[in-house]
């Protein structure tokens, strides 16, 4: 069986260096670039691949987070790739010679240290890659540390959702993401409904008379409420959408690109959850839920306080119910506010 080519020699300082280049990366995509980045600078491999592993609903999916030869940022299933899923079932390293290239493809888990996998480091090549598969298990180990370190900064301490730094940091790229859904289309008039077209959606939601909960029950419950609600959100919403911690019983959510209608009917979805649900000792809680549609140029403030008019309409009106702002402004229900560098959108 034909070995890779050989990787180039490189000077001691080099790989000095490439390590200081991952560690040194302060989000899961840059950390991703920049180890496909060191790896493909070596030489010998014919690609490079970072998964992040998503478990949502009782299923297994991949986030692409950077690629040598293909867009990142895309999930699929983990059981559309038997060579993975092989690998997360078993938490062992695998190959495969591709059939329609000829190529070896290798894939080693990052194991979390807390049990589980965090994801996967892919190579490909055209020999062999059982003699690089300790120099792939290292390079995994540094993403794997650097990673749960990152997830310690960017996750909430007591929910384990994203928090506000983290959304703050995310939601520009959605909003960069939501030019490339909307090119060719006319969407700057929020009048103007998607139809049959998908954005990303935003949607604040608010655990009802919290404060009420934290001084009959005190905040040990309340805390608690906090805990099963954030399960619920993962249990609800989708892989690919992102779930924050926005701040004390504020949490934020944002929709992988969808309807309006599918829109409404998941958030209306986790309403129903939450209301249905038996919390311990505190029995019945509900929720406001307020919408927006995320179009290109938008301005993240603008984006959370409309979404935020739209869910004080909703607290304003008989809570445990979920709002559009699109909607209400439509119907004359909700005046819009003007935010610093936001263009007009309803003359």
């Amino acid at each position: 069986m034909p070995a890779a080519p050989p990787i180039r020699p490189v000077a001691p300082e080099t790989v000095l260096d490439w390590v200081a280049r991952i560690v040194e990366q302060r989000s899961d995509e840059e950390l991703a670039r920049a180890v496909v980045a060191v790896l493909m600078e070596m030489g010998g491999f014919a690609a490079v691949r970072v998964h992040r592993a998503v478990e949502s609903g009782g299923h297994r999916f991949l986030r692409l987070l950077a690629a040598s030869d293909g867009e990142p940022d895309t999930l699929r299933a983990a059981a559309e790739d038997p060579l993975i899923a092989a690998s997360w079932s078993d938490g062992t390293e695998a190959e495969e010679v591709m059939p329609d290239s000829g190529r070896h493809r290798r894939v080693v888990p990052m194991l979390a240290a807390t049990g589980g996998v965090l994801g996967f480091l892919e190579a490909e090549a055209d020999g062999s890659l059982a003699p690089r598969a300790r120099l792939l298990a290292g390079f995994a180990a540094i993403v794997r540390g650097h990673a749960e370190l990152l997830d310690d900064v960017e996750r909430d301490t007591l929910t384990k959702l994203k928090n506000r730094k983290t959304f703050d940091e995310n939601i520009n790229r959605v909003i960069a993401h939501s030019s490339t859904l909307a090119s060719g289309h006319d969407t700057d008039d929020r009048r103007r409904f998607p139809g049959p077209l998908d954005y990303h959606w935003l949607g604040m939601l608010d655990i009802d008379h919290f404060k009420r909960v934290n001084d009959e029950f005190g905040h040990v419950f309340g805390d608690e409420v906090l805990l099963l609600f954030a399960g619920l959100m993962r249990r609800t919403f989708r892989a690919g959408d992102l779930l924050f911690r926005y701040g004390g019983e504020e949490f934020v959510v944002v929709l992988e690109p969808t309807s309006f209608e599918e829109a409404r009917a998941v958030f209306e979805r986790f309403r129903h959850a939450v209301e249905v649900h038996d919390f311990p000792q505190v029995g019945r809680v509900t929720c406001s839920v307020g919408f927006i549609r995320i179009l290109p140029g938008d301005i993240a403030a603008a984006v959370i306080g409309h979404a935020d008019q739209a869910l004080y309409y909703a607290k304003r009106n008989g809570r445990n119910r979920v709002c559009s702002y699109e909607v209400l402004v439509g119907q004359g229900l909700v005046v819009p506010e003007a935010f610093e560098g936001e263009s007009e959108l309803f003359a």
